[in-house]
């Protein structure tokens, strides 16, 4: 019985074994008679005619079912090969009735072979078939820059028939269709068969996924970007014009059949320099959407055949996947919300669609008005419906082409609307926010491709108020007290001033009755402008700090521009909002919306960040500075302590002067960077600083040391008397800059002015005073105030180090001591 089992196992794999030799045998007889006719490779012999089976044409669908036969047949051979390998597997031996087990593995290791090779001829015939069609397909098939051509074959020329151009800008449609299917058509429609029999319809899917990158490539990129380009120099877009002809190709044989071609011409309208102000954006547009859907048609009669699941694949690749339909359910209202596709490129990488993301910018750059006037406002209502129209238009002209998917087909057509619909629908709100994208693009420009360096002057002079301590009784008649609220002159970059100038058009329009009364309730301008105006000083502080970080940590100038350009936004934005809030109107239909922009109109929240930037940028250069002078000053005078005990000059004495040399020198050449710049406050408040980690260095030495001789004693005299009188020049008023004039004498020799910028000055100049002094002299100046900003101690100290012991300075040392308790 299990002998009977095998021989029935073995008759079974060789009869199908045999089936699909006799199939793979057909298939190559059809195969030679078809390169008999027309030679390798070329989908003309396709279309010739001949043989017992008719046209020769559809000898690639009867090659692809040859072969899905013969594969059908491996399959069932390998299946019962792999039954007869569990038999043997499972059997006992010994036995007289069974097959010797090396016997039967001999046989199914022949029989795996024969499969095996059976499978290779299928698989290598397949592949030369799916060639043949591919290649049928793309010899059928042209398209080029200047048109689409079906035919005979798409390279060769063919006679022209009745064709004839359409008017300005019109898609010609020139032969009437007769309706009846032609041998191109037929050929071109065998190809497609034959490809979606093999391997499942892959090969379909890759001839459309072909076609479709040459269509986008060639023809749809090509025109949208033409048009896009011609407005952004300013020229009217090109005017295109269709030629439709249909031609029969003479003799017989491959070459016979009908040609149809589809050209198109471009005529770029006369230019004499002049801007075309009579452009109608929509109209220009709408031509570009006629042509398209003329090429589209064109595409679906004579390229897809009309065939549903054609159009479906081409649709899939140039406007996306399908989307979901809307519920059945659903009320209008949220239908229309629920309909609204975004852009594929937006929700998945799979859906990306490149032409609708290039339609929809071109619709951005092109249907937009890039500037507001009282026309274009007034004209914004018929521009959004006539875009509206035509795109709704084109849409249903896809879905007819099932391009495009009908989310209904029982009730009215429900387009599910692509992002072209989208834009349209919005037609009024893209223009507020491309007006917001052009103003910010106008403010990154000033903020990238202006000069930094260059600068103006703004605010006003306010004088110096006198110390109440010099003249406590002086009453300032012209002082009205809105001083305070004035912005100190100083020097801002063009770049901040120019930005601030645009914020306030800005608002000015935002404010303007045109933009609020227009339409405002689908326009949202006023909002939309508001907060242009806002991202425009946010733009500063993103921009500015970044391009310019390394010249801002490491040039005073430059640092001092940007302390000062915040401080200037900051100090507007304390009473933009008050200036222009009252000034937004509230009427119509958006009452609510302005009456909330009445509300909430405030700059007031960016002070905070402006003050913040500005304080750290003013106060990183400073403490940078700080840095240098302990590296010119302090590392010089790190034991001048010690040697003020010496009684004739020694190298530190030198080094002593030459650092004071070297800081004052440096910090003139500072203030030379600092004083046209910076307000007469800020300026005092800064240089005062510096001056004060100058004094301290030298104090810190002076007051530690433990005993200072007579000839020390007065070259520290005369050192800090000079330095005194060079600090002092710094915080001269006399010297033209924008800290401007005041009755001092130039080289005043005293401390006042260092005493208001710091807070070293006077204890520095009492120092440097004790020094010539006797006991008596000292003990005179304690009544008079001298050294009121010595404390007793360092005082005490600097008695023990300058003077031999004795009665008299024991008697002062008393003193002080009793004055601290």
């Amino acid at each position: 019985q299990r002998m009977a089992q095998a021989l029935a196992a073995k008759a079974a794999f060789l009869k199908k074994c045999s089936i699909a030799r006799s199939l793979l045998d057909q298939e190559e007889k059809m195969a030679l008679a078809l390169l008999a006719h027309g030679g390798v490779g070329d989908g003309s012999g396709e279309r010739s005619g001949g043989g017992r089976g008719g046209s020769l044409s559809s000898s690639l669908v009867e090659s692809a079912k040859l072969l899905s036969q013969a594969e059908e047949a491996v399959q069932e051979a390998e299946a019962g090969l792999d039954m007869a390998e569990k038999a043997i597997g499972g059997g006992g031996g010994g036995s007289g009735d069974n097959m010797p087990a090396t016997a039967a593995t001999a046989d199914l290791e022949a029989a795996t072979k024969i499969a095996a090779s059976l499978r290779a001829q299928v698989r290598r015939r397949r592949s030369d078939l799916k060639h043949r069609a591919a290649a049928a397909v793309d010899k059928s098939v042209g398209i080029t820059r200047d048109g689409l051509t079906v035919g005979a074959s798409s390279s060769s020329s063919a006679k022209s028939g009745a064709a004839s151009p359409t008017s300005s800008g019109g898609a010609a449609t020139t032969t009437a269709s007769t309706g009846i299917r032609s041998k191109t058509h037929d050929s071109l429609a065998d190809a497609y068969d034959a490809l979606a029999l093999l391997s499942s319809g892959q090969g379909l899917e890759d001839s459309i996924r072909l076609i479709y990158s040459n269509l986008f490539e060639l023809v749809l990129e090509p025109m949208i970007s033409d048009h896009v380009e011609a407005f952004a120099v300013g020229r009217t877009p090109p005017t295109i014009t269709l030629h439709k002809s249909e031609s029969r190709s003479a003799g017989v044989g491959p070459n016979r059949g009908m040609t149809y071609k589809l050209d198109w011409t471009k005529k770029q309208p006369s230019t004499d320099g002049s801007a075309e102000d009579d452009v109608d954006e929509i109209e220009t547009w709408s031509h570009v959407l006629d042509v398209m859907t003329s090429i589209l048609k064109f595409f679906r009669t004579h390229i897809l055949l009309d065939r549903s699941d054609l159009c479906n694949m081409l649709g899939r690749y140039l406007f996306g996947k399908n989307p979901t339909p809307p519920a059945a359910g659903a009320s209008d209202a949220n239908a229309s919300v629920s309909a609204l596709l975004k852009a594929p490129s937006v929700s998945s990488s799979e859906e990306t669609s490149p032409l609708l993301d290039m339609m929809v910018r071109a619709m951005w750059d092109t249907c937009l008005p890039p500037m507001m006037s009282l026309d274009v406002l007034a004209g914004l209502p018929e521009m959004a419906n006539a875009l509206t129209d035509r795109t709704a238009t084109f849409e249903s002209d896809l879905v007819d082409m099932e391009l495009l998917f009908v989310a209904n087909e029982k009730q009215t057509s429900v387009i599910v609307l692509s992002p072209l619909s989208n834009f349209a629908s919005n037609y009024q709100r893209r223009f507020g926010e491309k007006r917001r994208t052009t103003i910010l693009s106008e403010g990154r420009d000033i903020l990238l491709k202006s000069d930094y360096h260059n600068a103006t002057t703004v605010g006003v002079d306010v004088p110096t108020k006198p110390n109440p301590a010099d003249a406590p009784l002086e009453f300032d008649e012209t002082d009205d007290g809105m001083s305070i609220f004035a912005l100190h002159k100083c020097s801002i970059s063009q770049v901040a001033s120019n930005l601030m100038t645009l914020c306030l058009k800005t608002m000015d329009e935002a404010v303007d009755p045109r933009s609020c009364a227009t339409s405002a309730a689908n326009v949202a301008l006023p909002q939309q402008l508001y907060r242009t105006a806002r991202e425009l000083l946010d733009l500063y502080r993103a921009i500015i700090p970044a391009a310019h970080g390394s010249e801002i940590a490491s040039v005073p100038r430059t640092a001092a521009i940007l302390h000062n350009d915040c401080v200037f936004f900051a100090h507007n934005c304390l009473t933009l909002g008050l200036e222009y809030k009252e000034k937004f109107l509230a009427s119509g239909d958006d009452a609510p919306t302005t009456a909330r922009l009445r509300q909430l109109c405030t700059f007031v929240d960016l002070v905070p960040p402006f003050r913040e930037l500005a304080e750290r940028t003013m106060g990183s250069m400073i403490d940078r500075q700080k840095a240098q002078l302990l590296e010119v000053v302090g590392a010089r005078i790190s034991i001048l302590r010690d040697a003020l005990r010496e009684n004739e000059s020694v190298v530190e004495w030198t080094d002593a002067e030459t650092a004071l040399t070297a800081g004052t020198y440096h910090l003139r050449h500072l203030s030379q960077a600092w004083r046209p710049v910076l307000s007469r406050d800020i300026y005092a408040r800064a240089m005062g600083n510096l001056v004060d980690t100058i004094f301290s260095l030298y104090l810190d030495q002076v007051l530690s040391a433990h005993d200072i001789s007579e000839p020390a004693g007065n070259f520290i005299g005369a050192l800090f008397r000079n330095a005194t009188r060079s600090m002092s020049e710094l915080f001269d008023e006399d010297v033209t800059g924008s800290a401007g004039a005041s009755a001092s004498s130039a080289g005043e020799l005293t401390a006042t002015k260092i005493a208001r910028a710091g807070s070293y000055g006077e204890k520095f100049d009492a120092v440097g005073k004790f020094m010539f002094m006797s006991l008596t002299d000292i003990n005179a100046g304690l009544g008079d105030g001298t050294f009121k900003s010595v404390t007793g101690q360092e005082l005490s100290k600097l008695i023990v180090a300058a003077f031999d012991d004795s009665q008299k300075r024991a008697d002062t040392l008393r003193l002080l001591s009793a004055a601290d308790k």
